[in-house]
């Protein structure tokens, strides 16, 4: 029977959703018996949500075996084919993420039986605690478990002294997952870090791309899109009931599109609010001898369990750690976490998937957007980087980090991306492929030097000739290809650091020599304080 037919055929959500899985894990089913993730054991049925229908039990021990399925692939794997390895743990997170989507989306599940029981996305999730007793990644629980939370963040938000029940059963209730709540903070994963509060990890878990950025500007092309066929339809269209029909399918799709840009405006509005009025206390309770270790700790526990899941919580942890800094949140050094971003984030190239290295370079090319802006326009560094609290040259220093002070460190991080790429290009059987894929994404962020650009051209004429590895050839020539026609908008190094010089030699001589002493002592700057392995 072919697999449409079995789709249309399927009458139940709880069969659709065995279904795909077992369609979008298709073609790697010759490998099921070296990969596959044994059946959830007997002894752990009793963790998952209590429920009277069989087929219920069966998607919820279906959903948990997904989230296993990821780390089994591999570590417990047989075949030590690489790149096989990667696409099958790659296809493996694909079907998680998409099986979360289907079964948060859908507000209600009939049983197999038809008898009309309805089985919310709660009642087939386990909580955290059980998630774990699961042996469950955090990352995959914390994932799973955020459509609940933002659901029950959202109902608290309308009627924030109200309780949310959703069924007689307390613990089949959204109150078990309200970010504030006793409840979900005491399921929490244990943290046995002191420089990372669990507010602010219970904020980045439990919020997504959609609450902390407002896409206007696709909404404005996709609504001037619709307008502009509007006006073929009126030129076109002959027949007055045909064009009067198409005109007003038009005018209701850019009125749905404006209504819902306007809704999700004021959500972002909301959660703004709510930072807003958080960021003193985030991190406001790390002790003064915790706080040069707070840029590991979000990267440990934040942004590097994240940051490869989706495309969107790439974007996502860019994002959110870019409106920290622009909120001064207490105690966030934003030049120590850049600073550990360029150090220890691009460098996972060296072991990473192809999904992954997609996801890296999403991250990467955010985060540097950015820094280019303030390393090439000085008064925007003034007013977005050097006046924020962020940029100070050490945590609780009321000394801000000077334009030329900023333009070296700038300096470093761009030679250490250059370290590692040109690295990893000189062992391409090995590296190559994924460090190819986050370079295509940083186009027109990095490289930014002359020289840079020079150096990774050699490097890319000898993966071009090689005829090993077809796939690494095709991306190195579409690398080439690109670099090469962004080479108009790379400068000299020699000439920036002229300009940096010549800015300083501008400023006016004072007229004594008492006045040339205090002018001395305000342009001197302190020393920035970075990362602790100074490189």
């Amino acid at each position: 029977m072919p697999k449409l037919a079995v789709w249309q055929a399927a009458k139940h959500s709880a069969v659709k959703c065995l279904l795909l899985v077992r369609l979008l894990s298709a073609p790697f089913q010759s490998f099921r018996k070296h990969y596959a993730r044994p059946a959830l054991p007997f002894q752990y049925l009793h963790l998952l949500p209590s429920a009277t229908s069989a087929s219920i039990k069966s998607v919820s021990a279906d959903h948990v075996n997904s989230c296993r399925q990821r780390g089994y692939s591999l570590f417990k794997g047989k075949v030590n084919h690489v790149k096989l390895l990667g696409q099958l743990f790659d296809r493996c997170q694909m079907v998680l993420v998409q099986l979360v989507d289907f079964l948060s989306r859908s507000t209600a599940h009939s049983t197999v039986t038809g008898t009309g029981k309805k089985c919310p996305y709660f009642e087939l999730l386990p909580d955290l605690c059980k998630m774990s007793a699961l042996h469950i990644e955090p990352q995959i629980a914390l994932h799973a478990a955020r459509p609940l939370i933002a659901e029950a963040a959202g109902a608290h938000r309308k009627e924030p002294r109200a309780k949310i029940p959703i069924s007689p059963d307390s613990g089949s209730s959204l109150c078990k997952w309200e970010p504030g709540g006793k409840a979900l903070r005491s399921s929490l994963p244990a943290r046995d870090c002191g420089a990372l509060s669990s507010e602010l990890y219970l904020v980045f878990w439990s919020l997504s791309l959609y609450d902390i950025t407002v896409p206007t500007r696709e909404y404005d092309a996709q609504i001037a899109l619709i307008r502009s066929k509007i006006n073929v339809a009126h030129r076109e269209f002959l027949e007055p009931d045909r064009r009067k029909k198409e005109m007003a399918r038009c005018l209701n799709t850019i009125n749905s599109l404006v209504a819902e840009l306007e809704f999700q405006k004021h959500h972002y509005q909301q959660i703004m609010t709510d930072l807003e009025a958080q960021r003193n206390s985030l991190l406001g309770t790390i002790v003064e001898d915790q706080r040069r270790s707070i840029s590991e700790a979000l990267l440990e526990n934040c942004i590097m369990p994240r940051v490869t899941i989706t495309p969107e919580d790439a974007l996502f942890c860019a994002i959110f750690f870019k409106q920290l800094h622009s909120l001064e949140t207490t105690n966030f050094s934003s030049l120590q976490y850049y600073d550990r971003v360029v150090k220890d984030v691009f460098p996972v190239i060296y072991c990473a998937t192809d999904q992954e290295a997609r996801c890296l370079g999403i991250f990467l090319r955010a985060t540097f957007e950015p820094l280019t802006h303030w390393r090439f326009d000085r008064r925007r560094y003034d007013m977005e980087a050097g006046s924020k609290l962020g940029f100070s040259v050490a945590i609780g220093s009321a000394s801000r980090c000077t334009y030329e002070q900023y333009c070296t460190v700038f300096t470093k991080w761009h030679d250490k991306i250059t370290k590692v790429a040109l690295h990893s290009l000189s062992h391409y059987k090995d590296h190559g492929r994924a460090c190819l894929l986050v370079l295509i994404k940083l186009i027109g962020v990095y490289p930014i030097y002359k020289h840079v650009s020079t150096q990774l051209l050699g490097l890319l004429e000898a993966i071009q000739v090689q005829e090993d590895m077809k796939d690494v050839q095709a991306m190195a020539k579409r690398y080439c290809t690109l670099l090469k026609k962004s080479e108009d908008t790379l400068v000299e190094e020699s000439l920036l650091q002229r300009d940096i010089l010549g800015s300083k030699a501008q400023v006016p001589a004072p007229g004594t020599k008492r006045q040339a002493s205090a002018a001395n002592k305000q342009r001197r700057s302190p020393k920035v304080s970075l990362a602790r392995d100074q490189e």
